[in-house]
């Protein structure tokens, strides 16, 4: 995703670009991630749950939006 940002000419952040750099370098991006020490203290937290959808890759999840319509929220 950020190379088609960058490519479209979005000026990426530094923590943008350090993330792209850790990405690209891990082997397993999925273990990288659960190894973390956010995640543990996410999972120890009780968002276990937050830290298996974070550590989805190349998944398609179908997600309703809230659209605002006539002064009401309805699912896009």
């Amino acid at each position: 995703m950020l190379h088609h940002l960058k490519a479209g000419g979005c000026t990426l952040s530094a923590e943008a670009i350090g993330a792209a750099g850790l990405f690209e370098s891990t082997g397993d991006v999925e273990a990288t991630l659960r190894s973390s020490g956010s995640a543990r203290r996410l999972v120890a937290a009780g968002y276990g749950d937050d830290v298996d959808v974070a550590a989805e890759l190349d998944r398609d999840r179908t997600v309703a939006v809230a659209v605002l319509r006539d002064g009401a929220f309805t699912s896009s």
